[in-house]
């Protein structure tokens, strides 16, 4: 799988959960997005079956070079070690396949947060990931929002001005939106 930031013709999305982003960041609820994908991929393929859990694996530069190439190896290291400290994750090393070091499952935490979450309004944002690679990912995030915030007007035909559509927000309104960018 190539770098996905230097696809230009493939738009990729990646999303993550406000709640987890509010308490520890966006890489680490983008991390654990993914890890909950994956781990429900294994368990309904009946994949990767260990200890009473399903596990999905991928080496740093895998994480770094394919799923997250807009955040470094020490970025991804540190939100994995705060999802597990956090108990949102567990992970394993295998000793005897050096290809795959660590394994990683949702622990029951990280599954009652994921279900409290599922399906509900506005719990969870999503940026463009080459946007992220250029920009990095509050700008993709802010950037999305905002996107949509005119689209909206301008399905709705409100906020026009100077031959533009706008959406016009507080700073409150904003930080309220955003409770995870400072």
């Amino acid at each position: 799988m190539a770098n996905i930031c230097n696809n230009e013709l493939e738009v990729k999305r990646h999303i993550f959960g406000v709640r987890l982003a509010t308490e520890l960041n966006v890489l680490a609820a983008v991390v654990f997005q993914t890890l909950v994908f994956w781990v429900q991929h294994n368990e309904n393929t009946n994949v990767n079956y260990y200890d009473g859990y399903n596990w999905t694996y991928l080496s740093l530069n895998e994480f770094a070079n394919k799923m997250f190439p807009y955040a470094s190896k020490i970025q991804i290291r540190t939100a994995l070690s705060n999802l597990e400290a956090a108990d949102y994750i567990l992970s394993r090393t295998d000793e005897e396949k050096q290809e795959h070091p660590k394994y990683y499952t949702i622990t029951k935490k990280g599954r009652i947060h994921y279900n409290a979450t599922e399906g509900t309004d506005n719990e969870y944002h999503t940026f463009n990931v080459r946007f992220a690679c250029e920009y990095g990912i509050t700008a993709a995030v802010l950037f999305e929002n905002i996107y949509r915030w005119v689209q909206h007007n301008q399905m709705a035909d409100e906020h026009y001005k100077d031959g533009m559509y706008w959406t016009y927000n507080t700073k409150k309104s904003m930080l309220d939106f955003f409770p995870y960018i400072s």
